[in-house]
């Protein structure tokens, strides 16, 4: 998880604040961070991704324990009856036991590639670690983006009710003057109208954030979204640091973990070639061997068991020197294809590179666009707050219709919607660049 779940919980930019385990609803207060860590254990895409590491790791076990000799045992009885050949070169009815024991060794003294053969093993299984650690990244963004959708859904569901709040004073207030005659039955029916339809928006707003932590629940593998809720953090909204594009690029070339496992096995690529040019080498092996037996025959005395163990043990030493003179060109082909493979990888970390830069790229703009975009907002807000003030107290002294003041109205929801909007997508976007640059955030 190393840096994922610091990096995770940057993305929302939350400020550490303590959080209750259960409100008095009863229902569980998700954090960013639980919900990170909860993701990564169950996530049914890690977990196969880290079945890939252990399979990489038992290759590596292997090709450490190629250079372990190999040893065997072979046991043999046998029965043979009936009429056969006496030593005297006549046939006779006999019945006799063969028993033989042996067991052998072999070491490998001498092979080309074997040693490339570990190395490539173990590049293999920092790329399986590194995979699976940008697997772990990725889900935490998904995570992060699921979790920040809550908020917002959240959020929008309190510019609903204020909204609404503000419509059913307008009622109350019109139903008061309709009483004394100062303005017509008309208005009192707008009124009515317009807090059904901001019942109305209340409903779709609260709608979405069901739908937000569904998105989220599913993200995080949960059975349902019943019984969750997310905690209300505040959000920080720095100013984004000065930087470039390249400068972010050139760190994330030493923090992405997509990077490393790409120049991982370009590494492990370089050893195939090592590995496959061993068809062209001698191997040398040496062998021992020790061996005994005992024979048998039915009717006539023959030495004991022990005896015949004894005297008939036989020992061997040999090395034995295997040189390739022709392999039907399989290993010229094997070295061949070793070598595209080596040229496949490089590409593969160019692609890689390019890819990331790209990314860095869109994220950067999307970040400075989304800080411009913050800001306008804010702006626009506090403007449309400020003509919806004047506006209410103009519609209580009679002063403009229903139809101006909810425009007005309508005017400074939208944006309030649109900074509570740019809001999270700054938020979201700044930290992206953070966690391009592997930055750690506590």
């Amino acid at each position: 998880m190393k840096r994922l779940i610091t990096t995770a919980i940057a993305l929302a930019a939350i400020t550490a604040m303590p959080i209750m385990a259960q409100q008095s609803t009863g229902k569980k207060v998700w954090t960013l961070k639980d919900c990170v860590k909860y993701a990564i254990e169950n996530n049914l895409e890690i977990k196969v991704q880290e079945q890939t590491c252990v399979s990489n790791e038992v290759r590596l076990d292997n090709a450490k324990k190629t250079y372990l000799p190999t040893v065997g045992a072979q046991v043999y009885q046998g029965f043979d009856f009936g009429r056969g050949l006496t030593s005297n070169n006549t046939y006779a009815n006999k019945n006799t036991r063969n028993t033989n024991l042996g067991l052998n060794a072999q070491v490998t003294l001498f092979e080309y590639g074997r040693a490339a053969q570990k190395r490539a093993a173990e590049f293999n299984l920092n790329a399986a670690i590194a995979d699976l650690e940008n697997v772990k990244d990725n889900i935490g963004i998904s995570v992060a983006k699921a979790y920040l959708q809550v908020l917002y859904a959240k959020d929008m569901i309190k510019v609903s009710e204020k909204q609404l709040s503000f419509s059913e004073l307008q009622l109350q207030q019109k139903e008061s003057l309709i009483k004394q005659g100062k303005v017509p039955e008309s208005d009192v029916f707008q009124a009515k109208s317009k807090v059904a339809q901001d019942k109305m928006s209340l409903v779709k707003a609260q709608n979405d954030y069901e739908l937000a932590l569904l998105e989220l629940s599913q993200t995080l593998e949960l059975p349902s979204p019943e019984g969750m809720e997310v905690a209300e953090p505040e959000v920080d909204l720095a100013e984004m640091t000065a930087t470039t594009p390249e400068m972010i690029y050139n760190e994330a070339l030493v923090n992405r973990d997509d990077i490393k496992a790409a120049q991982y096995r370009e590494q492990a690529a370089i050893e195939g070639i090592a590995k496959a040019k061993a068809g062209h080498m001698p191997t040398l092996t040496a062998s021992a061997g020790l061996g005994t037996n005992y024979y048998a025959i039915g009717g006539i005395d023959s030495p004991s068991l022990g005896d015949q163990f004894s005297d008939n043990l036989n020992k061997s030493v040999s090395l034995n020197l295997n040189i390739p003179i022709f392999s039907k060109f399989q290993t010229s082909n094997g070295v061949k294809s070793a070598k595209i493979e080596k040229i496949s990888s490089t590409i593969a970390i160019d692609q890689a590179k390019k890819r990331l830069y790209k990314e860095i790229q869109q994220a950067y703009y999307n970040a400075t666009s989304a800080k411009a975009q913050y800001d306008a907002s804010v702006v626009a807000d506090e403007a449309a707050k400020e003509s919806l003030d004047m506006q209410t107290k103009k519609f209580a002294a009679g002063l403009i219709t229903q139809t101006e003041y909810n425009e007005a109205l309508n005017s400074w929801t939208k944006a309030e919607s649109d900074m509570v909007q740019a809001k999270y997508q700054l938020a979201f976007a700044v930290k992206i660049l953070d966690f391009y640059r592997g930055a750690e955030m506590e």
